[in-house]
């Protein structure tokens, strides 16, 4: 393994242990069960952030382009996660508790969110140089691997402080997970920062911000022109993405209220499912190099929503934990999939502005999942049972539509 590549999926794991600490597992619940704050707006935050993204990420997509030099938009990034990260330590940890602190909280929430969703438009864009056409589901599969692993490890190392067995600064509890998270982060993200050589292409550092901006508006008229079946590849892998990313703020609240168990089963439901996230990233793109990326992907999105049913329909932990062994696997592949299927079918020389539209797509959808989900449990507010398992039903019902939509996806290069 060469060490740039070793970077790039150091990086991506330090990433997991942010998603961990500020995820529905710690963050949403110190929000929502510790403080009393009403779980929509946990969810109007994130959204918040996605609206940010879909606005600026083409456009910083194709600036990075024109630089040759897409390291350096992931180095900027890091560092608002790093300082939006230390004043949630601080913040959360504050024995007085103020009444504007929830607020501000959120405000760092939404941050974090914007700094690292948009931070993936470039590092997801690097696969195409660290990987070549035959190896890069296998890659892209490894860093799945790499990412899910270290969330496990991330939510197993974090369990103990969230459950007041150690306390570092502050309040016992779970607003103790944050300085372990935000340190290791710091820690798995520096090979990255301040080793990582990106080859850059000379001369095109020179180019204008009117002509980037330029390239961004003529990229997306492409896109609806010539580029269709890329187009709809982003379309339906929004829908699938969204349902996703939604779950996944809401999975410990979900088992909170539908399974009525500990924090510490949570921690095993969420460990099983990301370990065959892990161990389904790797595999499954190894799979789909040699079976085509499509139909593999097809079958993945098929197995997420077919598991996600049970979970919704059952409150046996038993079952939960049986249909998360295959949520993990599909889940895992894909995401390893979807990237290695955007590199397959999009113009080479545009990657990183295709990766814009990627991040774009992918958020773009998830300002309807999290709206979506927080106006059943509004209107359900009175049947605690019920506003999650329809609000669940909603999301498998986005995956339905993504499912349609990649079917109609041609799984190479197409110009129309």
């Amino acid at each position: 393994m060469n060490k740039n590549l070793l970077y790039w999926l150091l990086y991506d794991a330090g990433n997991s242990f942010v998603v961990s600490a500020t995820g529905g597992l710690y963050l949403a619940q110190w929000l929502v069960l510790d403080k009393g704050i009403p779980e929509v707006w946990y969810g109007t935050a994130f959204s918040v952030a996605t609206v940010f993204v879909l606005l600026t990420s083409p456009l910083f997509g194709a600036w990075s382009d024109k630089l040759g030099n897409r390291k350096a938009f992931v180095n900027i990034f890091t560092l608002i996660i790093a300082i939006a990260g230390l004043l949630m330590i601080f913040s959360t940890n504050s024995r007085e508790f103020p009444n504007f602190l929830p607020a501000f909280v959120l405000f760092l929430f939404l941050l974090i969110q914007y700094a690292y969703q948009l931070s993936l438009v470039f590092f997801n864009s690097l696969l195409e140089k660290l990987s070549l056409e035959n190896t890069r589901g296998k890659i892209s599969g490894l860093s799945m691997l790499f990412n899910q692993a270290a969330f496990v490890i991330a939510n197993a190392a974090l369990l103990p402080f969230a459950l007041g067995k150690v306390t570092l600064i502050g309040v016992t509890g779970r607003s103790q997970v944050f300085l372990p998270a935000f340190f290791i982060f710091a820690i798995l993200s520096f090979p990255f920062v301040f080793k990582f050589k990106e080859k850059r292409k000379l001369g095109e550092q020179s180019e204008k911000s009117a002509g980037v901006f330029k390239k961004t508006v003529d990229g997306i008229k492409l896109l609806y022109r010539k580029e269709r079946n890329v187009g709809k590849f982003l379309l339906g892998f929004s829908f699938v993405s969204d349902a996703l990313l939604t779950i996944s703020l809401y999975f410990a609240l979900i088992m909170n209220e539908l399974y009525k168990v500990s924090d510490t089963k949570k921690f095993i439901a969420v460990s099983i499912m990301f370990i065959f996230a892990a161990i389904g990233g790797y595999w499954v793109g190894k799979i789909a190099d040699k079976r085509g990326i499509k139909r593999t992907l097809l079958l993945m999105v098929a197995c997420i929503a077919t598991s996600f049913f049970i979970a919704f329909v059952s409150s046996n932990l038993s079952v939960l934990l049986a249909v998360l062994v295959f949520a993990g696997i599909g889940w895992g592949g894909f995401y390893s999939l979807s990237r290695a299927m955007l590199v397959k079918i999009s113009p080479k020389e545009q990657l990183g502005e295709y990766f814009g539209f990627y991040s774009t797509f992918e958020r773009f959808a998830s300002i309807i999942g999290p709206t979506l989900w927080g106006v059943t449990i509004t209107l359900l507010a009175h049947d605690s049972v019920l506003k999650y398992r329809v609000a669940g039903f909603s999301q498998i019902i986005l995956m339905l539509i993504g499912i349609m939509i990649l079917f109609r996806v041609k799984d190479r290069r197409v110009i129309e």
